[in-house]
């Protein structure tokens, strides 16, 4: 961005007039608008990501980055300016594309599923939250099993392998990361602090052994 400074004197002008106005210089500058969309389809999540501003590049490649474990991205449509994504876990995915002037860039963007499936799910209080976040493992269905009491004869359920806390990622929305916990022991509810992120949106990734789970929380003050 340069501003260029013109004095005009003269003409029906009376004394000297002096304008200001802001020039873009080299070629406009392009982002990624990431949107979930739809229902959760078993462990996964639809986003829809688009150029914005549309129509000031070209060349456009839509691809995964790496991810690893029970994470997985489908990318519909490589090639357009705008496409959908299936995602289970979480990952990034990376736009390249050329600019007006010729140059290539690469930007990208981290799209999360918060649909559970077989994988235990965290609950995150308060959320949003302000300076502070209590994690808490919250099983899922193929946790319980089964258990009789020998003097009523009843049956209940029980919790068999509670999902643990090892480590704790947060990600902004454009996939940077911004903190990590680490944990020496297995933990099933931690609070962590927040104090030093700007209010917005962010991505949890929770991982316990080898598996991890995302969850959204939202940063308010």
């Amino acid at each position: 961005m340069a501003t260029l400074t013109a004095s005009i004197t003269g003409g029906c002008l009376t004394g000297t007039t002096t304008l200001n106005q802001d020039l873009q210089i080299g070629a406009p500058q392009v982002g990624i608008a990431s949107t979930p969309v739809g229902t959760c389809s078993g462990a996964y999540q639809t986003w829809y990501l688009s150029v914005q501003p549309s129509g000031v590049a070209s060349n456009y490649n839509w691809t995964t980055g790496p991810v690893s474990g029970n994470n997985f991205i489908s990318i519909s449509n490589s090639i357009g300016s705008s496409t959908y994504a299936d995602v289970k876990g979480g990952g990034p995915v990376n736009l390249t594309y050329v600019d007006q002037c010729g140059v290539s860039h690469t930007d990208g963007v981290t799209i999360y599923s918060s649909c559970h499936s077989t994988f235990a799910a965290f609950t995150l209080s308060p959320n949003p939250a302000t300076t502070t976040v209590m994690i808490s493992s919250t099983p899922d269905a193929s946790s319980f099993a089964p258990a009789a009491d020998a003097k009523t004869g009843t049956h209940d359920l029980r919790v068999t392998n509670p999902a643990t806390i090892e480590q704790i990622n947060i990600f902004d929305v454009s996939g940077k990361l911004r903190k990590t916990f680490r944990y020496s022991t297995k933990l099933s509810q931690t609070e962590i602090n927040v104090a030093d992120l700007i209010p917005g949106i962010y991505f949890l990734e929770i991982r316990n052994g080898s598996q991890t789970t995302h969850e959204k929380i939202i940063i308010r003050r």
